[in-house]
């Protein structure tokens, strides 16, 4: 009798046992007639590329039309009032627009006046004989930023201004009355504001109207100066009581619309008004003022391209 140890076999027994251990792990060469298994995963692999590139198509084709519907978005905001003049709003009053490029989403309140001299203007300054009040001796911050009620008196912001004049060519209207109800203006074809590292100095040139040229005169070139932001060697901002772009002590004003608002001749002994020398006078304080700006080119700025 034989006797079976681990790990031996009777040669001489059949094995009937069908669940004895293979090694699974053995390779076997395909018979040339036989599918060879990485053709498939060579296939497969084909597809996944082609579907990435359909997915890269459709996510590049996605961006184009969101950028292309993000830019129209932007370019139908509105600038200025020019713009919603010319995108067919004629209304007076209070409007939106987004003047900063640099912020195109930020939102800025303003007054627009489409109806004086072909419309289109951003009112940005006014004065007026109203019950309450609007006191213009500002702080410089409170200049830079804004002041008051743009259905009423205000002063929109020197921020504002270098950000709306910055962008293309601008003109300036400026219109005056008295307690008579006599009016005059004064329009400049070129307006600019400076940024705050110039203490917002001014520009202004080419003068036309009938109140006479009091802004050119003294005030071009000036920084703008408040009671606490002083830049020449003397503060002509506490004796004007406002805040404006002054001269020197010599001459500090030719007009002085941010001036202390007194009734017309009252301002006799007083130095401060809100004044337009050449009209009425360096003493008589007016009743009314507007200031505003558009772009004097705006007949191009959304001409079609060709």
């Amino acid at each position: 009798m034989m006797v079976m140890t681990e790990g031996s076999l009777d040669v001489n027994t059949p094995n009937t046992n069908t669940n004895t251990n293979i090694n699974t792990n053995t390779t076997t060469t395909p018979s040339p007639d036989e599918e060879v298994v990485p053709n498939c995963r060579s296939r497969a692999l084909q597809h996944l590329i082609k579907y990435m590139k359909e997915s890269r198509d459709t996510m590049k084709c996605l961006r184009k039309e969101f950028k292309n519907c993000c830019n129209k978005e932007e370019k139908q905001r509105p600038r200025h009032c020019m713009d919603l003049y010319l995108a067919g709003d004629r209304g007076e009053g209070i409007r939106v627009i987004y003047p900063n490029p640099a912020f195109p989403k930020e939102p800025l309140t303003v007054y627009c006046d489409q109806n004086t001299d072909g419309g289109g203007w951003t009112v940005f300054q006014r004065r007026a004989n109203l019950t309450w009040r609007e006191n213009f001796m500002r702080s410089m911050l409170e200049y830079q930023i804004g002041f008051g009620y743009v259905d009423c008196e205000f002063w929109l912001g020197l921020n504002h201004l270098n950000v709306i004049t910055s962008q293309s060519l601008h003109e300036i209207r400026i219109d005056l009355c008295d307690y008579d109800g006599n009016r005059r203006w004064a329009k400049y074809a070129l307006f600019y504001v400076g940024p705050e590292e110039s203490h917002y100095h001014i520009r202004v040139d080419w003068y036309t109207g009938n109140a006479g040229d009091a802004l050119r005169m003294i005030h071009n070139a000036k920084p703008f100066t408040a009671y606490d932001y002083v830049v020449h060697d003397y503060d002509c901002a506490y004796e004007m009581e406002g805040g404006w772009w002054y001269g020197d002590k010599y001459h500090c004003a030719a007009c002085n619309l941010n001036g202390r608002p007194v009734r017309g001749s009252e301002t006799e002994s007083l130095v401060s008004g809100i004044t337009w020398h050449p009209w009425r006078g360096p003493h008589y304080s007016l009743r009314r003022t507007t200031m505003m700006i558009r772009p004097t080119y705006n007949h191009y700025e959304n001409k079609p391209s060709c």
